[in-house]
């Protein structure tokens, strides 16, 4: 049992990092309440939180997107 549950938490956080590098080089900014660019430092603070945060903050970037479309 503990053996699946470090598989899980190893392939969420690979995942997390394979998501959070483009994440914080471009789609940081495009997340609506974020008006400003997001210097060097700002993006490498990031990258840990969205590893975690993954799944939530994808669907923020589509939305982000989507609403891009429709206007």
């Amino acid at each position: 049992m503990v053996a699946v549950i470090y598989t899980f938490i190893i392939a969420w956080l690979v995942t997390g990092l394979i998501f959070a590098i483009p994440f914080a080089l471009t789609g940081a900014q495009h997340i609506p309440r974020v008006k400003a660019a997001l210097s060097a430092g700002a993006r490498l603070l990031v990258i840990p939180g969205a590893m975690v945060l993954w799944p939530w903050l994808l669907w923020r970037w589509t939305r982000a997107f989507d609403r891009k479309a429709r206007k």
